[in-house]
């Protein structure tokens, strides 16, 4: 039985009421619209890697959160520290906060193409500044997919019925901290870094025998 006590919310959606392009009250900006179940098995975001030292994909590490909270952290067997399958659950504010500073960093409106262009242009104005060119080796795809039961961006009246995006990109680490100016590469850094921060207090909570993880930064982060 998963436990229940952080859902505030009755029913079976969990919803981030807010209208989208519409501010509500006590709001300093209007919000996109979010909606999800409340469910155990409704995966809303789930990070995984692919390459550097995952040799199969299928047995790599992940992150999973549901919609009721529950985050799913498993390590294989080849890395040396906690492998495994550990499970912990955020507050269902959290939950929404994450949520929300997903959609707020552009995530769910990431354009692929866009970015490469962008990736390839600031390649291209170093190498005509004489700067010296950037190589990654043995680096690892970073996967982020976001599932949802609802969204609307900010502004839209148009619903996108179960929606769903996946990001990926390699030596995400690396390319954002050489090309600063690579916005929606660095918020996926950001948003990833928050995600590990979940992966390790799932981690942690586990080995404590714990079930809840509270993490008041995500408000902080948004």
């Amino acid at each position: 039985m998963s436990p229940n006590r952080h859902l505030s919310v009755a029913g079976a959606l969990a919803l981030l009421s807010f209208l989208p392009g519409h501010a509500q009250a006590g709001q300093a900006e209007p919000q996109p619209l979010v909606e999800y179940p409340a469910s155990s098995d409704f995966m809303v975001l789930e990070l995984t890697s692919r390459g550097g030292a995952t040799v199969d994909p299928t047995q790599g590490p992940f992150l999973r959160i549901f919609g009721d909270g529950r985050v799913h952290v498993r390590l294989p067997a080849y890395v040396r520290l906690d492998p495994g399958d550990h499970e912990a659950y955020l507050s269902h504010s959290d939950l929404q906060a994450l949520l929300a500073m997903c959609a707020s960093k552009g995530l769910t409106e990431f354009d692929r193409q866009a970015v490469e262009q962008e990736h390839k242009a600031a390649e291209r104005a170093r190498f005509e500044n004489g700067s010296p060119g950037e190589m990654v080796s043995d680096s690892a795809h970073t996967i982020l997919t976001i599932r949802l039961a609802q969204y609307a961006p900010v502004g839209s009246d148009a619903v996108n019925e179960n929606f769903k995006k996946s990001i990926d990109w390699y030596a995400l680490s690396e390319v954002a901290s050489w090309y600063p100016e690579l916005t929606a590469l660095v918020h996926f850094h950001e948003f990833v870094e928050v995600l590990d921060s979940i992966r390790a207090a799932t981690i942690a909570a586990a080995k404590r025998g714990e079930t809840s993880i509270w993490l008041p930064a995500l408000d902080k982060k948004h």
